[in-house]
């Protein structure tokens, strides 16, 4: 695994000569954070990082939390240090904003003796009022007064900025960005010089040592090409709903969508829909080809059979709660650019759920790499293939089609 970080230690710093610079903000926000059970929480501070693709967190909250994890032994690489190896472990927790309203899982997250960054480099109330644009904006406090985790891009929901303030262009101002754990501040302000500059930047790579110890675990070709997984309660369950409603109409096979629990009760997020399709649409006014291709494979899908048309007058949420809107967008390959791949946004949130969550997400019946390789040896000839718009001809047992809109 290689990724970059966006922290050094404390004594990486590198120190600048002359009149000094402006306190610099850095977005740095309230959370509360647990593992298993959700009413014991902790509540501290954690800096959104979007020059790191690593998520941190300090042993104390890892501790405090009751959290083990398996260790592992990262080489960290900063300006000054190259290669230098720590010993760490990878654990998993939830965040979400001080409301609670909005959670997000972090599912690798590496521990660290500490963070160096400062409460002090987030914004404070003061630093607000100087800007007619923040002056609304309300800074909360943590239990704890310490930077204790540190979100990186490999947790993008965590990331996302739903709502930008910003001042007069040239007014060097600073600007506010808010996410789904709050308001960050970024940016300079009036207040103490200082003359320290902090350089983010630190790049780690599990050691090649863990790779060859993982190989020599194998011990035998046999164990190697099994495919066999166990499974949990859940995925039980999962398949157990798959199988008994299973069955092959025109074709096509169908089953019923593996829901946690029935009835539904979701809430109504055609709101969230309609947000996003106005910014589909306004994407689309800017690009007429992509508006062009992107018609005709909504047209596609519904001359193929793969989606049909909802009229007006069944376009409305179930008092029930067994009613999901889909957002849609467009993903493009590079590599041919001729072709837009229409994708159905199921891991979108309102107000703190999603379609995805309520779906049990079954085993995983990937195949081994390893064993494919091997399998692929036994006999001469080899035969792959491809089934074209697979996901689009996944069809969903009669009862459930009414949920999807």
């Amino acid at each position: 695994m290689e990724a970059s970080s966006g922290y050094i230690e404390a004594e990486d710093k590198c120190m600048v000569t002359g009149a000094g610079t402006s306190r610099v903000i850095l977005p740095i926000v309230p959370v509360k954070v647990w593992s298993g059970n959700r009413n014991q929480c902790v509540s501290t501070y954690a800096l959104l990082d979007n020059g790191s693709t690593t998520t941190f967190c300090t042993e104390r909250l890892a501790n405090v939390l009751g959290l083990r994890g398996n260790k592992e032994v990262l080489a960290l690489s900063t300006l000054e240090k190259s290669g230098s190896s720590i010993e760490t472990k990878a654990v998993s927790l939830n965040v979400s904003d001080m409301e609670q309203q909005n959670a997000v899982h972090l599912d690798r997250v590496y521990t660290r003796q500490n963070l160096p960054v400062s409460r002090q480099s987030g914004a404070k109330p003061e630093d607000l009022q100087q800007w007619p644009h923040l002056r609304d904006i309300v800074v909360h406090d943590a239990e704890d007064d310490t930077v204790d985790l540190l979100i990186g891009q490999d947790c993008p929901d965590a990331l996302i900025p739903i709502e930008v303030r910003r001042g007069r262009r040239s007014s060097s101002a600073p600007y506010a960005v808010r996410t789904v754990l709050g308001w960050t501040v970024q940016g300079s302000v009036n207040g103490q010089r200082h003359q320290g500059a902090v350089v983010n930047f630190v790049q780690t790579d599990v050691l090649l040592q863990q790779a060859v110890e993982r190989f020599w675990q194998l011990d035998s070709s046999d164990s190697v090409a099994d495919d066999t997984k166990g499974m949990s309660v859940e995925d039980r369950k999962a398949v157990t709903i798959m199988e008994e409603s299973i069955s092959c109409v025109d074709g096509h096979y169908e089953m019923a969508i593996p829901f946690k629990q029935k009835p539904l009760r979701l809430p109504d997020n055609k709101p969230l829909a309609e947000a996003r399709l106005q910014c589909l649409r306004r994407r689309l006014s800017r690009d007429s080809g992509l508006h062009e291709k992107y018609s005709a494979g909504m047209e596609d899908m519904i001359t193929k059979g793969y989606a049909c048309r909802v009229e007006e007058e069944e376009n409305t949420a179930k008092a029930d709660g067994a009613v999901w809107y889909l957002p849609h967008h467009p993903v493009m390959n590079s590599k041919k650019s001729d072709k837009v791949r229409i994708v159905f946004d199921c891991a979108a949130k309102f107000k703190g759920t999603s379609l995805n969550e309520n779906v049990l997400q079954g085993p995983d019946l990937t195949n081994k790499l390893v064993g494919v390789l091997l399998r692929f040896r036994h006999e001469r000839i080899a035969i792959m293939g491809d089934i074209e718009a697979m996901f689009n001809q996944v069809r969903v047992f009669p009862e459930d089609r009414d949920v999807l809109r």
